[in-house]
């Protein structure tokens, strides 16, 4: 089975505590070396030296970022939305694939590994190599870069937020 991720970036004004959304999830590309890179995931045989280990996903995240990694609990769930029963919630929060979010959320329990990184770091770990070699076919995610660092040039606070599923 394969592995996504799930990508957000954030910004926020020096000394603002709540975090905007650059659009909406970033649909990147399976690349299981920067997959390594970013957060140890799918590091077959530990070839690739991660970034840092998974920090988790923190807590204020902004609210596109929160509406994608959370599921709603309610009595009557809709057929299209990431809603559930709160019995179907209680079962999953029980077999440790969730976690409450607060009264009614819990964490989508797809989603492992999350974590969070500055500009610095997401950049060294997109700029990983194996064995001397640059490892090529980036460019989406090096986008992901541009946009960081340009909402950085222009005196945000910048992160990429992010887990995987599969």
């Amino acid at each position: 089975m394969g592995c996504d991720i799930h990508l957000f970036i954030e910004y926020r004004n020096p000394g603002n505590s709540s975090w905007s959304n650059l659009g909406a999830q970033f649909r990147l590309g399976r690349h299981y070396g920067v997959f390594s890179s970013l957060a140890d995931v799918r590091n077959y045989g530990g070839q690739i030296t991660p970034v840092d280990a998974p920090r988790g996903v923190p807590s204020d995240i902004g609210y596109r970022t929160r509406d994608d990694y959370h599921y709603f609990v309610c009595e009557t769930p809709s057929a299209d939305g990431k809603e559930v029963t709160r019995e179907l919630a209680l079962r999953w929060v029980e077999n440790g694939s969730s976690t409450w979010a607060g009264d009614f959320h819990i964490t989508d329990p797809d989603a492992h590994s999350g974590t969070w990184l500055t500009p610095d770091e997401y950049e060294r770990a997109i700029n990983f190599t194996l064995e001397g070699k640059v490892i090529r076919d980036t460019e989406d995610y090096k986008a992901v870069l541009a946009a960081m660092r340009s909402l950085e040039q222009s005196g945000f606070e910048v992160r990429t937020v992010f887990w995987f599923d599969n």
